[in-house]
């Protein structure tokens, strides 16, 4: 149930329903068992509630059971939270453990290609290469140092070639992602459209659209995807209720002109020690209810999806260039 989750196919609920069950089950024979625990953390992760997922962790990290898995996930923890420095460090832990993790080797070139410095990126590169990582994982890697590096159309040659060799649903993701960083809305939609085929619930999946749609002028369609969007999360919080859910729903609402409160309902979800996705969630939200100047100030978001960030930086973006033009509430993605 676990794996099917972690490989991206499918996001959906009720099957993360009985990931939780069978691990609560465990739980209550071995409350203390540290891969049990390590486990839910990474459901938790995977669910969007960091905070919690930090807590279970805990006793794992510091009761001398923890292995480089937990390592790596704290290290995603940390980013998801915006620390960078504690996200290296517990990869460095890892690597201390084995220096030929490739996966460590893996969130390292992650976290270096989205929040910097650029001008190591060809060295970790050549890092990554030294520890002999199947061709895929190399393949998206490569790509991911085009794109920290301001190459889109690089990443994109990377990934078509990719593909071609292997159509594998990683690539077409980053793929995607790397026509939209190249301004090719168009093609990054087609690549959407199958990607969520087989994942529905992939939430940022209809940022993505409806930020696509509204570059290449097409409201109707951006609309649709705003409220797919926002049906998908309601039905996700008929199984996991969180903060960062209630926010991507209010994020649909607010972005499709329909959201049915005002700013300060949004102003009153705290998020002031939440991780960077649910504030920038907030921030947008805001922003598309007429206060863009939430946005300018929001951080970058980390998550388990890498190309958020991307995608996030986009939006404030445009909404930094179109806020003096427009008078009352700004649509992004126009």
């Amino acid at each position: 149930l676990m794996q099917y989750h972690h490989l991206g196919l499918d996001d959906n609920p009720a099957h993360l329903d009985r990931a939780r069950r069978v691990l609560e089950e465990g739980l209550l024979r071995r409350p203390d068992a540290p891969r049990l625990l390590s486990a839910r953390a990474w459901l938790e992760m995977y669910t969007y509630d960091v905070a919690r997922a930090r807590e279970t962790l805990r006793p794992v990290l510091s009761g001398g059971a923890a292995g480089g898995t937990d390592f790596k996930l704290m290290s995603f923890l940390c980013l998801m939270q915006g620390d960078i420095g504690g996200a290296e460090g517990w990869l460095q832990r890892a690597f201390d453990l084995d220096p030929l993790d490739v996966n460590a080797g893996m969130n390292r070139m992650r976290i270096r290609s989205l929040a910097g410095p650029a001008g190591e990126l060809e060295a970790d590169l050549e890092a990554m290469r030294g520890l002999y990582p199947p061709p895929l994982l190399l393949d998206v890697v490569s790509g991911w140092e085009r794109l920290g590096r301001g190459d889109p159309a690089g990443a994109v040659r990377i990934y078509e070639r990719s593909y071609r060799r292997e159509p594998a649903r990683l690539i077409l993701e980053f793929l995607m992602m790397s026509e939209f960083q190249a301004g090719d809305y168009a093609a990054a939609l087609r690549h959407r459209a199958e990607l969520q085929a087989s994942n529905p619930y992939l939430l940022e999946g209809y940022m993505l659209a409806a930020f696509c749609h509204g570059r290449l002028g097409q409201p109707a369609e951006r609309a649709a995807a705003l409220r797919d969007g926002g049906r998908y999360a309601a039905l996700w919080r008929r199984h996991i209720d969180n903060r960062t859910l209630r926010l991507f729903e209010a994020y649909f609402q607010a972005a499709a002109g329909e959201f049915p409160g005002g700013p300060d309902d949004l102003v009153r979800i705290d998020t002031a020690a939440a991780e960077t996705l649910a504030r920038y969630l907030q921030a947008a939200a805001l922003a598309h209810l007429g206060r863009p100047e939430a946005l300018a100030a929001a951080p970058d978001p980390y998550s388990q999806v890498y190309w958020i960030t991307l995608l996030a930086r986009a939006e404030k973006d445009s909404f930094s260039r179109l806020a003096r033009a427009e008078a009352g509430p700004v649509r992004s993605g126009r």
